[in-house]
């Protein structure tokens, strides 16, 4: 007959493989961003790291002519590589002897491990949501690269996916500072910074269709619009992800907790990558018992990266206030 630590890893191993997928839907679409990509997210099969052919210049081969006119064929250096590392996530599920004791029957286990998986859930949620709006140097540099990064206040500086943007400028996202408070009905200066934001961003029919708000940026803006019934501010269920606060310029607008009150994020989903490595996408490794604690170890792991390969298409408006 199995005994209570055997049957306890056996039944936590095989509940933990079955809700790893649901995990993994739940923690990436618990924020609106990773949510907006999860859909078209990239899958990738592994590699040392993920590459990007970046177009960065216009071929000047292209001219008009007529009859028997010299065509233009010089070669034109038009690409270079984007190169991003992978970012490792863990989360270790720990059952130590004593508590496997108490909860011997098979209902007691089952209610111990859920608990577990739904904590392992929330911690992987709060920390992803978290650094999704730094610039990935913390832990040593090993974090996910986040929209401080890759969408930055100065983007005149700092080099993102092995490419200097002191340098190659045409690599810099958008960034304008508010010009006033954003909230009052005769200024309306949060409507007139997301306008000029949008304009700066948009390319013919290439346009932002995520807008993050943090909480100054939410309040103003959403006041705005209802004064001037300019926009749809509805809190409304979009999609699987959650919901649209507001609807501006054909943009969905959020507000997202994680995101710094004094500031508004215009993303354009279709330059920038979720990728995610197929085979650690919310992995369970199977259950350990360390050899210097009365315990068992379940870990969830997941490697993946966010990513860009246009930064033009995105902007932050920074210096927010509520009027």
């Amino acid at each position: 007959m199995a005994s209570t630590a055997a049957q306890f890893v056996e039944i936590a191993t095989m509940t933990i493989s079955k809700y790893s997928k649901k995990l993994a839907n739940n923690v990436l679409q618990s924020n609106a961003l990773f949510g907006k990509m999860y859909d078209k997210k990239r899958v990738v099969s592994g590699g040392k790291d993920l590459q990007f052919s970046i177009k960065y210049k216009e071929n000047s081969n292209v001219k008009s002519f007529k009859d028997y006119d010299k065509l233009l064929i010089n070669p034109v250096d038009q690409f270079c590589e984007a190169k991003y590392d992978w970012a490792a996530y863990n989360c270790a599920i720990v059952f130590s002897d004593f508590e496997m004791a108490k909860n011997s029957g098979e209902e007691r286990m089952m209610d111990l491990i859920k608990s577990r998986i739904q904590a392992a859930e929330e911690d992987l949620t709060n920390k992803l949501n978290e650094d999704l709006y730094l610039d990935g140097t913390g832990n040593d540099n090993k974090d996910i690269l986040g929209l401080a990064a890759l969408v930055a206040d100065s983007p005149a500086t700092g080099i993102v996916g092995g490419i200097d943007r002191a340098v190659d400028t045409w690599w810099q996202n958008k960034s304008n500072a508010a010009t006033g408070a954003w909230g009052s009905a005769t200024n309306l200066c949060g409507r007139k910074d997301v306008d000029k934001m949008f304009t700066d961003i948009r390319v013919g029919k290439t346009v932002p269709d995520l807008l993050l708000l943090g909480s100054y940026a939410f309040r103003g803006l959403k006041s705005e619009l209802e004064s001037v019934e300019r926009g749809n501010t509805d809190f409304k269920a979009r999609k699987n992800w959650g919901f649209v606060d507001l609807n501006f310029n054909s943009m969905d607008g959020v507000y997202d907790e994680s995101c710094p009150a004094a500031k508004a994020y215009l993303i354009n989903t279709n330059y920038m990558q979720l990728t995610v490595h197929n085979q650690y996408n919310f992995k369970p490794i199977p259950a350990q018992r360390p050899d210097d604690q009365a315990s068992f170890v379940q870990h969830i792991r997941v490697f993946l990266q966010l990513t860009t390969d246009r930064s033009a298409s995105h902007g932050v408006i920074t210096g927010i206030t509520a009027a």
